[in-house]
């Protein structure tokens, strides 16, 4: 995610407020992108291998 961390450097000059307005309406739809992709990525993957175990991870600490 890439684009994420050169979105945050480019607003890092703006106040609090600021910068969540712009992360919800620039960042968030990539984030989104991410959840869907996780989500597919779960259901491709058999249970219990390395792979599934990580997305389980990423996927239970997602609302965090």
């Amino acid at each position: 995610m890439a684009v994420v961390f050169k979105i945050e450097h480019q607003i890092q000059h703006c106040d609090a407020a600021q910068r969540l307005a712009l992360r919800q309406q620039i960042t968030r739809p990539h984030w989104d992108a991410l959840d869907a992709w996780l989500q597919l990525e779960r259901q491709r993957v058999p249970d219990g291998s390395a792979i599934a175990n990580a997305l389980d991870c990423s996927l239970c600490r997602w609302e965090a």
